[in-house]
């Protein structure tokens, strides 16, 4: 209950009941920026940062210093070198947190601490990443911090270091307050004993009859998963149930998936019933007869709106088809059978699993694996979760499983409850087995190997130098810029025409609302959401337009009108992505019919043709020397990339996109700013619309059908990352260029359209081939 109850403390979770007080009175937060607003911050167990953000950004997320309302880059990263001198740390100011080691990623969320000058701070598990010296330094901040008057709060499983720092110490086990003592008082054997779960039998250990085992059925040499820092040997017999235990991070999950091919196998020997060899996948393993229950059911172990028929059978089809026809009779049979054996509580068989409780909905998870009969059983937190009842109904079957010949691998954070079913515990820590242990030999012994002495280190590595994600987006656009360059000599080489500049002109002028709107969505992309509906809304912003020209209304109300009108679509879009927590791709795919059927609807199909001279000046008039849409495109253009860059609100969408949860927690209002973004977009979208129509002086009943995928390839092509929190405005115009360029080349030379949507499609696949090796880590080449 550690983790929840600082939650609570820092804001993401509300208390059932109880109070808060500081300084003797009582408050209530509702959220982390109300417990950062009275001097509480929380390092949490996972740093919470934005992986695409700088270093910089992330240690002043949400605080970054401006002048005149624009962001001082200077003063910011010279605030945050000295925060890092003051860890006795250096890191590359500029480069994405992506690319750091954990011990350096948690060292940028001690620097953001310092930032905000807490006075309270609550530390998870903070030294977990961080090898000695590492630790060490941590240490000696949080003592500089204690004399100048800030409480600290340290949550650790590390005794030494708990007796080495605190001056009182809490244990909490199973949710439960233990006792607080005096640290000056207390032994680490004394800490390990209150820790430690309460045993049964005389002296605290288990008494039990010596198990009878049958054969070998798998057997492990030199085995060494991905995560493991020593190879492994383990044999595991028929009728006997083997106990992993390690705290959470110990690699006791890692390796069990290594074995049914869920994760990857280093190195050693793996022998199923004394046949060498290995599984690739887990379908290859339950064929051969091993099983796995994973440890999060509601996100890998059911299917939550399928039935309890559905999720039992899905497992075994094979088994139950013929010709590949599933047979029902046979599926509900099999069924109704688990159902029965297991006491799962349902209605019926075609019961939506989600309609279960989480204890029936583990025992489903567990029907489907026991159905397929396996010889190897691999549960991973079986009763994580559950009521009492359900607890003792599962010890019950995985008993009966091992009565019947069954092997068993049982991974648990409960030490009863192995102690209770193993027949042997290993200890995992660290990525290692540092112990093998029987009940007999008492929780103590066990819960202090787990523990260890607190002298595990981990290696860091520093960052390769070149390795900067924001140079590996400018090298995008530069490469793209230099394709859009060779492409267009390419084509005038064949056509003279095409390098004319009256053509150029001509081709920006026509491309202005692309423009616009790729500029716009490229924003809400970054945010991390998507507006299907940018095409219907720019033909019904068009339409607008157009009749109220024709009905003789000052061109300035066309602009407003459709301006407003954009924006109001764009809000209602974000309100509804935001309240419902809808994905955007939902909640604008619905808008776009709804905007597409009511423009047909008032239309009746028909065209806005003739539309007066000085509506027109709109897009034609040209008082400086260029047309008046291309220089309003350049002007939202430059607006906009300032914005994105420059400002507190465009850095605050960056982070949104990258995580939205770190930036929650930073106190940035993640819906608020989500919102603004959609009506942002709506808005240029409505005025595109205008400047469309004043280009080509009519407006179809279907103008912007398609539109959206034009702007959403731009935008990718550009470099913008469809998953979001990277990429540019700028990259996303030379995406726009790109794509009308491709479009006019082809025309050029006499090639049918379709040549178009080839090339269009295999540089989009290449742009989401770069995001994925972006995002996964992978180095970009140097000197980019």
């Amino acid at each position: 209950g550690k983790s929840t109850l600082i939650k609570i403390i820092g804001g993401v979770l509300r208390p059932d009941e109880g109070k808060i007080l500081i300084n003797g009175k009582a408050v209530v937060f509702k959220e982390p920026r109300d417990a950062e607003r009275q001097g509480i911050v929380v390092l949490h167990q996972d740093p919470r940062l934005c992986p695409d953000l700088s270093v910089v950004e992330n240690v002043l997320l949400g605080h970054l210093p401006t002048h005149l309302g624009w962001v001082d880059w200077k003063a910011a990263e010279e605030k945050t070198r000295d925060l890092l001198r003051r860890l006795a740390v250096t890191l590359p100011l500029d480069l994405p947190v992506s690319h750091l080691t954990a011990a350096q990623r948690q060292l940028v969320v001690l620097a953001r601490a310092l930032s905000i000058k807490a006075q309270w701070l609550i530390l998870d598990e903070p030294t977990a990443p961080l090898s000695a010296s590492e630790t060490e330094t941590l240490f000696t901040i949080l003592r500089q911090l204690k004399s100048q008057g800030v409480g600290i709060l340290i949550v650790s499983h590390r005794v030494e270091e708990i007796l080495s720092l605190c001056d009182t110490v809490t244990v909490l086990r199973d949710g439960t307050k233990v006792t607080t003592v005096s640290a000056k008082e207390v032994t680490r054997d004394d800490l390990i004993r209150l820790m430690s779960p309460r045993t049964t039998g005389a002296g605290g250990t288990i008494q039990r009859t010596p198990p009878a085992f049958g054969g070998p059925l798998l057997k492990l040499e030199n085995f060494q998963a991905v995560g493991m820092k020593e190879p492994v040997h383990l044999t595991v017999h028929r009728g006997e149930i083997v106990g992993f235990f390690g705290l959470v991070g110990s690699g006791r999950s890692e390796f069990a998936q290594a074995i049914v091919g869920l994760a990857c196998a280093l190195d050693g020997e793996l022998y199923w019933k004394d046949k060498k060899g290995a599984f690739g996948n887990l379908r290859q393993a339950l064929k051969a007869g091993i099983a796995y229950l994973p440890e999060d059911r509601l996100t890998e172990g059911i299917h939550p709106i399928r039935s309890v028929r559905e999720n039992i059978g899905l497992s075994n089809l094979p088994k139950l088809s013929r010709w590949s026809v599933v047979n029902s009779e046979r599926e509900k049979l099999l069924a109704k059978q688990m159902v029965e054996s297991l006491r799962i509580r349902t209605h019926s068989l075609e019961e939506p699993v989600a309609h279960l409780s989480g204890g029936n909905q583990q025992k489903v998870s567990l029907a489907k694996w026991l159905a397929a009969q396996p010889d190897l059983l691999i549960l991973d937190e079986p009763t994580h979760g559950v009521d009492v009842a359900t607890k003792a109904e599962i010890h019950r079957l995985i008993r009966q499983m091992r009565d019947n010949g069954k092997g068993i691998i049982l991974i648990s954070s409960e030490l009863p409850e192995l102690m209770e079913l193993a027949d042997r515990i290993l200890v995992f820590r660290d990525g290692r087995i540092v112990g093998e242990f029987r009940p007999q030999e008492g929780a103590q012994r066990i819960f202090q190997r787990a523990l260890g002495n607190g002298d595990s280190k981990v290696e860091t590595r520093r960052p390769i130098p070149g390795q900067r994600l924001s140079a590996f987006r400018f090298g995008r656009e530069a490469i793209l810029a230099l394709f859009l360059v060779i492409l267009v000599l390419v084509v005038g080489a064949f056509n003279r025409d095409f390098l004319l500049p009256s053509y150029w002109l001509q081709l920006l002028k026509e491309t202005v609302p692309t423009f616009i709107v790729t500029a716009a969505i490229a924003g809400l992309i970054i945010s991390g959401n998507l507006d299907l509906s940018v095409g219907s809304l720019l033909g019904a912003s068009a339409m607008t337009a157009g009749l109220l020209a024709k009905a003789g209304f000052h061109p300035l109300w066309s602009v407003a009108t459709s301006v407003v009108l954009g924006a109001a679509v764009g809000t209602i879009n974000g309100l509804l992505t935001t309240t419902l927590q809808v994905s955007s791709v939902v909640v604008t795919l619905g808008m776009m019919g709804i905007i597409r059927g009511l423009m047909l609807f008032f239309t009746k199909g028909n065209w806005v043709t003739d539309l007066p001279d000085s509506f027109r000046w709109l897009a034609h008039g040209a008082p400086l020397g260029l047309p008046n849409n291309l220089l309003l495109a350049g002007l939202i253009a430059v607006l906009l990339i300032v914005v994105l860059k420059q400002t507190h609100w465009g850095r605050q969408i960056y982070g949104i996109g990258s995580n939205p949860e770190a930036s929650r927690l930073a106190g940035i209002p993640v819906k608020k700013r989500v919102v603004q973004a959609f009506a942002l977009c709506g808005a240029l979208t409505g005025l595109a619309g205008v400047l469309s129509a004043a280009q080509f002086a009519v407006v179809q009943s279907e103008t912007g059908k398609g539109f959206e995928l034009a702007v959403i390839t731009a935008a990718v092509l550009g470099g913008v990352r469809i998953f979001g929190g990277a990429g540019s405005v700028l990259g996303a115009l030379i995406g726009a260029l790109t794509v009308s360029v491709i479009t006019s080349a082809l025309t050029f030379l006499h090639l049918p359209g379709e040549w178009g949507q080839f090339f269009l499609g295999f540089l989009i696949l290449v742009s989401l081939l770069a995001d994925i090796i972006s995002r996964r880590g992978i180095p970009a080449p140097r000197g980019w």
